[in-house]
């Protein structure tokens, strides 16, 4: 019979080991009589990058699935939300854009939309409302909204 891992040991920090570590810790602490321990090693000579775009849409339910309060990370974090990342000049170089989503288009999966939109370049403004929230300047949800909502 194989022994039960009892240590772990995370061999690098920043976003990607401290979730790891996390994830491991939340997935394994309901287990009664678990001594298992986590060691995250990590460098104090490399700054944190802090930029935010190492994200991504599904890190509200990560957190959740860690058990973290949304509204306390985003608070000790001084994060924002972000709607998408909008690219300028992007064909033609006369100020046209487009908003890069941070969800899947409407009905992914399950229908192809390409061939219902005649201009292929409004792909992404006919099938994904990340493009009229930005340009109306509205964010994906207020802190004053529950936990993981929006």
């Amino acid at each position: 019979m194989a022994k039960a891992v009892k240590k772990i040991i995370i061999v690098g920090g920043g976003t990607a080991g401290w979730l790891t570590a996390a994830i491991i810790a939340s997935h394994h602490k309901s287990q009664t009589g678990n001594d298992l321990t986590i060691i995250l090693v990590e460098s104090s000579d490399i700054p944190t990058v802090g930029v935010g775009e190492g994200t991504w849409p599904t890190m509200k339910n990560t957190l959740q699935q860690i058990g973290l309060s949304e509204s306390e990370v985003f608070k000790a974090c001084h994060a924002t939300f972000k709607q998408g990342g909008k690219f300028v000049n992007w064909v033609h170089g006369n100020g046209d854009f487009y908003y890069h989503p941070f969800t899947v288009p409407l009905g992914y999966g399950r229908i192809d939309l390409a061939p219902y939109i005649d201009n292929i370049k409004d792909y992404a403004e006919h099938t994904n409302f990340q493009h009229a929230i930005c340009e109306s300047g509205l964010a994906p949800r207020s802190m004053a909204e529950g936990e993981y909502q929006g």
